[in-house]
């Protein structure tokens, strides 16, 4: 999971994204892949950050993720007042798509340096998307983890900065036409 935007009021939108994988190796795989690509065509990167990446970069990792066995959900929020990160945490879980056996591995963004926060940020996420989880399907085990640097955070990152660039600023609708089929975009208000 990752997010774009801001939790006050310097933007109108929020977005947050979950991506669904059933095989992490694969998003690593083909992350990989890209970063060979992008490196030979246009210029060497370690990773893929849509903030950072130019418009070159953008269309290609988009197109390595259509072809990723993900399911992704992004939640957008308009906002009219303060939202709190649980709050739109807990309303991601709440719309994504549950497996029905495993255990689901949740990773968070790293926005976190106080690790007492994070501990605690953790396991206040871990309590609440269990229970969440639990009315949806039953015996499901959940683990929270914040991570600084996982493939499928990059695809979260894009994903989240996408969709936040197109609402808040009209930009970027042709990488949506991409991605069409991978995606589920769920909008709410906040007042």
């Amino acid at each position: 999971m990752d997010e774009a935007g801001d939790l006050a009021d310097e933007t109108a939108y929020f977005v947050m994204a979950g991506v669904l994988s059933r095989n992490n190796s694969d998003i690593s795989r083909k992350r990989d892949e890209a970063i060979e690509l992008v490196g030979s065509k246009y210029k060497p990167v370690r990773k893929f950050h849509f903030r950072d990446d130019n418009d070159l970069v953008k269309r290609e990792f988009i197109g390595v993720i259509k072809e990723m066995d993900i399911k992704v959900t992004l939640l957008v929020i308009k906002k009219f007042r303060r939202i709190s990160r649980k709050e739109c945490f807990e309303e991601l879980i709440k719309n994504v798509e549950i497996p029905s056996k495993g255990t689901l591995h949740i990773y968070v963004d790293d926005y976190l340096t106080n690790q007492k926060l994070r501990r605690n940020t953790e396991e206040e996420l871990k309590r609440s998307s269990a229970k969440i989880i639990s009315a949806k399907v039953k015996g499901i085990p959940v683990k929270v983890s914040f991570k600084k640097s996982l493939a499928g955070l990059e695809v979260a990152d894009y994903l989240a900065s996408m969709t936040w660039s197109y609402y808040e600023r009209g930009k970027f609708k042709e990488y949506f036409d991409i991605i069409a089929n991978k995606i589920t975009i769920k909008e709410i208000e906040k007042k």
